[in-house]
């Protein structure tokens, strides 16, 4: 049981903390505590307390939310042996459902895949100042949905681009490394789960989707940018049953397109979501 008293002082450094009154203070404290964080471990909750701290004073609440996170979704072009890519149909429903969305604004570019153009293709999705970027890329033979954790400093592939080009271990940058996402990907794993079965892979290929990933977390890192960045595989949907030749001569595993693309909305809004509280911490704090 905590005494009044502990309340009262735990709510003025809170207050004081977040600029509020000490009442609305106290009633924040009450209402997470309802929620079940723990008032004596304030400082640890100080985020999630700053989030909601923003049900209190609205001119906070309009600062943050009135401008939209900008989302841009990337597929790419049909390539090597396949008559369809499955990613640009997953990308233009996603575009559907969120083009109404209150905190997204979304838009999306099919990539080339060819080897000559993947760099500046990549480098020109900055130019409208994303705050988030997610890519996505057709793995025939994945499983499930896989959210790509490693890109490698490598282009190598029996598959030839889209002008013809095949890569035989080539570094993607000489003398460069591997290049890590640092997004929290078990959360987005969990969130997607939900809808599709997907997991977390430490193999983007050394083709076009490894070379996509590499170059976007390349100027991410290089340029110390706040872009959010995810390279998710897929493979072929059921909508591609009886249209897709590849599917009637390989057994090839197949996904559902709706759990893919509501799997897809989910992380944009998640990480949507974190960059407007983030927002409203740097007002706040």
């Amino acid at each position: 049981m905590i005494s009044f008293k502990k309340y009262s002082d735990i709510s003025t450094k809170v207050a004081k903390k977040l600029k509020l009154s000490k009442d609305k203070a106290l009633e924040l404290i009450v209402k997470a505590q309802q929620k079940g964080y723990d008032p004596l471990k304030w400082q640890r909750n100080l985020s999630i307390l700053t989030t909601m701290s923003a049900e209190y004073d609205p001119e906070i609440k309009e600062k943050t939310m009135s401008d939209k996170i900008n989302v841009l979704l990337t597929s790419f072009k049909q390539f090597y042996k396949y008559k369809y890519n499955p990613t640009i149909s997953v990308s233009e429903k996603v575009e559907e459902i969120l083009k109404d969305s209150n905190i997204i604004n979304i838009s999306t570019k099919v990539m080339q895949c060819k080897y000559s153009t993947i760099k500046e293709e990549v480098y020109d999705l900055y130019n409208s100042n994303p705050d988030i970027i997610l890519s996505l890329g057709l793995g025939a033979s994945r499983t499930s949905l896989n959210l790509e954790s490693i890109a490698q400093n490598e282009y190598n592939s029996i598959a030839p681009d889209n002008d013809g080009v095949i890569m035989n271990g080539n570094p993607i940058i000489q003398n460069g490394n591997n290049l890590i996402n640092t997004l929290n990907l078990k959360n987005l794993e969990l969130l997607s789960n939900k809808h599709v079965s997907s997991a977390i892979s430490d193999n983007a290929g050394k083709f076009m989707c490894n070379a996509n990933f590499y170059w976007n977390q390349h100027k991410i890192n290089n340029e110390n940018l706040n872009t959010k960045y995810l390279f998710i595989h897929i493979p072929f949907t059921d909508e591609y049953i009886g249209k897709e030749p590849i599917l009637a001569n390989e057994d090839l595993p197949i996904l559902s397109e709706k759990g893919i693309v509501n799997a897809i909305v989910n992380i944009l809004e998640e990480l949507s979501k974190q960059i407007n509280d983030s927002k409203i911490s740097e007002i706040k704090i």
